[in-house]
């Protein structure tokens, strides 16, 4: 009898119904609606900090409180965190170091010493907390792809506001965001900037390295898409660090590629060529249609380029040189130590802000010295270290760490002339890669303890 009754349910699709009642119950069930939400919540929170940086704080921190809350109470429940014992404990030991050299421009008077407090020793424990939810491989992808589709979203901001400004876009289709904008026209090029493009020094890079892997876990169109309207706003911007690393986003990629095993490189090899000729190409199409359509002239841009480099007649330049001396003098005084963070030195850049310089490398000197550079230094080695090892050995989160190292490499040459990486909405630049490292570390075996005979 129940033989009977099981093939009569097999026929009018009964089970069937049984079954898809049953995995609809699993996919709405609330554990996973809530970490439908709260991935929903830090995507969103992730996608401003790169689209509206230093901008929109309130909103930011609305999405930032329900994030951390969630990751202190997993983390009291499950009584562990998604963190491996490594990057634990380099995000303690850089936050212990903050303390000190706060704790050093505090007690000097540094104008700064207490702003900095934030930088150096809240922010680098928020995102430690925000790339524990980034163990999961499968979110990270995710992520990588919401990286892509902002880089596209940044773009059509910058040419919307180029058309507005203009005025080839009427106001009702501008849409006016806290950016910071501005802009100027002139013969055979232009000069315009919004917040947003200090995340496309990372971005463009981060697009070039995903295209020279060839991974199939990114649409080749949306990349496309994104290194197309990157390479047109870089030249258009006119800003000498964007224009650079888009000449060194390429080489380095390719460079970091061939860290891969020989099998997988020879795997991908003909896509990679068939990509490094589009590449060109795109670049020499991007070059054509602006000098169609807006006039440009690379002759002129190189010219410009060149002047960042000219310090007896540029004045940007010769700012910058008298930034180089002061910081170099004051660091001679305490060459070991420093200064301390939030330390001004004797030539002001700004009245607000007196510590702050655009030679950001040079006043990390200034301000913690060479054992404060030097140990945040091998910080940032241990990354590019650890990411080489996974490139080495072909783990499936290769391409992204390719992508992720190429974009990081890029944005600390570009932060070498703009401290970029004092404000919480750039800090994920170093976080995100290692986000990698640390979802690589979790999943791979431990190393077997030796037995001592």
């Amino acid at each position: 009898m129940s033989l009977a009754r099981g093939r009569a349910a097999h026929r009018f699709g009964l089970r069937g119904w049984a079954t898809d009642w049953a995995a609809a119950r699993r996919h709405w069930a609330p554990e996973r609606l809530t970490v439908t939400a709260l991935e929903t919540t830090g995507f969103a929170l992730f996608f401003l900090m790169l689209f509206v940086p230093a901008a929109y704080r309130p909103l930011k921190v609305v999405l930032l409180l329900p994030l951390l809350l969630a990751t202190v109470v997993r983390t009291l429940l499950e009584r562990r965190v998604a963190l491996h014992p490594h990057v634990a404990f380099g995000c303690l030991l850089f936050s212990v170091l903050g303390v000190v050299f706060v704790l050093r421009g505090y007690l000097a008077d540094a104008p700064g010493a207490l702003r900095m407090s934030t930088v150096y020793v809240i922010w680098p424990w928020v995102n430690a907390f925000l790339l524990s939810s980034l163990a999961d491989e499968a979110r990270l992808w995710r992520l990588a792809r919401l990286m892509v589709w902002t880089t596209i979203a940044i773009c059509a901001y910058s040419v919307s506001f180029i058309l507005w400004s203009a005025g080839w876009l009427p106001n009702a289709l501008y849409l006016r965001l806290d950016q910071g904008q501005e802009i100027g026209f002139y013969g055979g090029f232009m000069e315009f900037g919004v917040r947003s493009m200090a995340s496309l020094l990372f971005l463009v890079p981060f697009v070039t390295g995903a295209l020279v892997t060839g991974s199939h876990r990114f649409r080749a169109a949306h990349l496309w898409l994104a290194l197309a309207s990157g390479l047109a706003i870089g030249l258009l911007s006119g800003r000498r660090a964007f224009q650079l690393i888009l000449v060194l986003g390429l080489p380095i990629a390719v460079a970091f590629r061939l860290g891969l095993p020989v099998k997988v490189r020879r795997r991908s090899g003909p896509r990679v060529r068939r990509t490094l000729v589009s590449v060109a190409a795109v670049c020499i199409a991007a070059v054509i249609a602006l000098q169609q359509t807006y006039g440009l002239s690379l002759g002129v841009v190189w010219t410009k380029f060149k002047t960042g480099f000219q310090f007896s007649s540029d004045a940007v330049a010769q700012s910058r040189a008298l930034q180089f001396t002061a910081l170099i003098d004051g660091w001679l005084n305490s060459p070991m130590l420093g200064s301390g963070h939030g330390a001004s030195a004797s030539v002001i850049r700004s009245v607000e802000m007196p510590w702050a310089y655009e030679l950001s490398y040079v006043a990390f000197l200034y301000h913690t010295g060479l054992v404060g550079f030097l140990l945040y230094a091998l910080g940032v080695t241990w990354i590019f270290v650890q990411g080489v090892r996974m490139i080495r050995e072909g783990a499936s989160l290769a391409p992204l760490m390719i992508a992720a190292l190429t974009g990081m490499t890029c944005f600390l040459i570009a932060n070498a002339t703009n401290p970029y990486l004092e404000k919480f909405d750039c800090l994920w630049t170093l976080f995100l890669p290692l986000g990698v490292v640390n979802a690589w570390l979790l999943k791979r075996p431990a190393a077997p303890t030796p037995v001592v005979q």
